[in-house]
């Protein structure tokens, strides 16, 4: 049975200009797409909550028309991950970077569980010009003071 090439679908819906997207353009089958819907971020975010299923409906349709399955898991997404994803046979995962503390504390646990059961991943820069992190003094330690800016 071929291994499955996965992307986590997290922020970014976008079908085109999406780096996580097209690096898995180079792989021609087998590709699915699934989110993660964590209840306990949407709480007493009603209009939060009615985009995103509208979002999400849209683009599952857009995503099955280029031939990519879709799935929503419902749960914390380490646990998610933990229970079905990394029992499937799998290629590579990519996913588009969230650039909030929780959000990388997260990234980073799951990257762990990834990385433990040897499985390959790649996440990009999706949302931002500039990755945060990439941006260094010449002594490779980051800026604290921002007078150039």
């Amino acid at each position: 049975m071929p291994k499955k090439n996965f992307i986590w679908i997290r922020e970014d819906f976008r079908l085109e200009d999406n780096p996580a997207l097209y690096e898995l353009s180079n792989y021609t089958q087998n590709i699915q797409a699934f989110y993660i819907y964590n209840i306990n971020k949407f709480k007493n975010r009603s209009a939060q909550r009615w985009w995103l299923a509208t979002t999400l409906l849209n683009f599952q349709k857009k995503i099955n028309k280029i031939g990519i399955s879709f799935k929503i898991y419902l749960g914390e997404e380490y646990e998610i991950f933990k229970n079905y994803i990394i029992k499937e046979k799998i290629e590579l995962i990519t996913w588009n970077k969230i650039f909030n503390l929780n959000e990388q504390l997260l990234e980073k646990k799951i990257e762990g569980l990834i990385n433990k059961n040897h499985i390959n991943f790649k996440n990009f820069n999706g949302s931002l010009l500039q990755d945060p992190f990439s941006v260094r003094k010449k002594d490779n330690t980051p800026f604290q003071v921002f007078t150039p800016y």
